[in-house]
């Protein structure tokens, strides 16, 4: 087997999913690196292969389940190589996976990393399958283990785990467990070593972000005391249940300062019947009654959310119910998914009657709807002046630089002497595409 110039066993890890998904790559890496493994930056450098793998939607799993077909061909190319499937959809087929796919050595769900090292010394030494390993997610929380993070500066930071939710269509629940929240300290002293390392905006995630409470605390009060952490620029979190925004994290959101004026509430539909049958627990009058609250006690706030279309049942006037709430609201962007039915789900076993074509053209019009909206609001901003914190150098323009303002839209400007992690004053000019274009003032 090849090895890393170390010596050690060199680990490249695929990642497919939400933000959780890619804090938890983070967090193996923080396991594994501990553990005296290499972290290796492609698979032509690894001797493992780690798929991190979402099974929230069929798109993401058809996608990862054609990335372990190749890297079992890349696996059959060296003796020695070994290939592992992580994450969600781990718990939801794993072991129909290891049935028609043999050559995969271990399939390990999101509650066991803390058995990776073992695992992958077990398998470098041949000492056989270890099967579909699935930990009882009660009690863990990782809260012990520092993840190995991403330079930058942004990072994520997981203040609970789990979901006790039971949306109709999603198996989150399934495959993590039921919430369990980080104490309150804990989470503030990650912020702390995360400031002290340099980082000027935490993320905070849950599945249910602002479902956290820990010992009475809610995540309203969560959120001030990391905010009051010294040298923190910004936080923001992801992701919300509107049945779960109450007036204190309102009132949080409110106080302004380094708490960015950014909230991703999904909404799902904006039909009451659907949302009935995906069992969300609030209508569409309470939605646009927490979006009234908002702005009202947030002017600026930036509001963001996620559409499922062809849900079961969805007919065309529920669909331009969810069109005409897009065209209420007027979100600064969105996420469309179509519906696609996951095992163990309580519509599972509904018949999935809108049509692939259908689910298309919904797909496409609602796409269409918040382009609109997003439009419509970016050309409101031009003229107007914003704190942006710089991120780094574009991408395809290395002349210019780009950071996010407090509301979370991208913004591009010439690079000039700025540096990532500065904080500038920047005067709108133009817009192109999903990016503001400006000047430092």
């Amino acid at each position: 087997m090849k090895h890393s110039t170390s010596g050690r066993l060199s680990v490249h890890i695929r990642t497919y999913g939400c933000q959780m998904n890619k804090y938890d790559s983070e967090l193996v890496s923080g396991i594994l690196t501990g553990s005296d493994f290499h972290i290796a930056e492609t698979r032509d450098e690894a001797d493992v292969l780690l798929i991190n793998t979402c099974g929230v939607r069929e798109h993401a799993e058809n996608r990862a389940l054609a990335d372990i077909d190749r890297m079992l061909s890349w696996k059959k190319q060296h003796s020695g190589r070994i290939v592992g499937m992580i994450g969600c959809l781990s718990v939801l087929i794993g072991e129909e996976l290891l049935k028609n796919r043999p050559d995969i050595d271990f399939v390990i769900g999101p509650d066991a990393y803390r058995q990776l090292p073992e695992l992958l010394r077990n398998a470098a030494n041949g000492e056989g399958k270890t099967g579909v390993l699935i930990a009882d997610p009660t009690n863990e929380t990782y809260g012990d283990l520092l993840p190995k993070r991403e330079p930058g500066v942004r990072a994520w930071l997981a203040v609970s785990r789990g979901c006790d939710n039971a949306c109709s269509y999603c198996m989150v629940p399934l495959a993590r467990g039921r919430v369990r929240n980080r104490p309150v300290d804990e989470i503030v002293n990650e912020t702390k070593t995360l400031v002290a390392e340099g980082y000027a905006e935490v993320i905070l995630l849950g599945q249910n972000a602002n479902a956290y409470n820990y010992n009475g605390i809610g995540f309203g009060e969560l959120l001030r005391r990391i905010a009051r952490v010294p040298g923190l620029q910004r936080v923001r979190f992801l992701t919300s249940h509107p049945r779960d925004l109450d007036d204190d994290l309102i009132d949080a959101l409110s106080t302004g300062g380094n708490i960015c004026p950014d909230l991703h509430l999904p909404v799902q539909s904006g039909s009451d019947r659907i949302l009935k049958a995906m069992n969300r627990g609030y209508t569409r009058a309470h939605y646009l009654k927490l979006v009234e609250k908002l702005r009202y006690s947030v002017p600026e706030i930036a509001l963001s959310t996620d559409f499922i279309v062809g849900f079961p049942g969805e007919t065309e006037e529920d669909f331009h119910d969810t069109l005409s709430l897009v065209e209420e609201i007027g979100f600064a962007s969105g996420f469309v998914f179509r519906y696609s039915p996951r095992p163990g789900t309580a519509a599972f076993d509904w018949t999935d009657d809108v049509g692939d074509q259908v689910k298309t053209v919904r797909l496409m019009e609602l796409n269409e709807a918040l382009e609109n909206t997003r439009s419509s609001l970016f050309t409101t901003l031009v003229g107007e002046k914003m704190e942006v914190l710089i991120e780094g150098t574009a991408r395809k323009h290395p002349e210019q630089v780009t950071g996010r303002s407090r509301q979370g839209y991208i913004v591009s400007m010439p690079a000039g002497n700025l540096r990532a992690g500065e904080e500038v004053r920047v005067l709108i000019r133009e817009i192109s595409g999903f990016t503001l274009l400006g000047n430092v003032v």
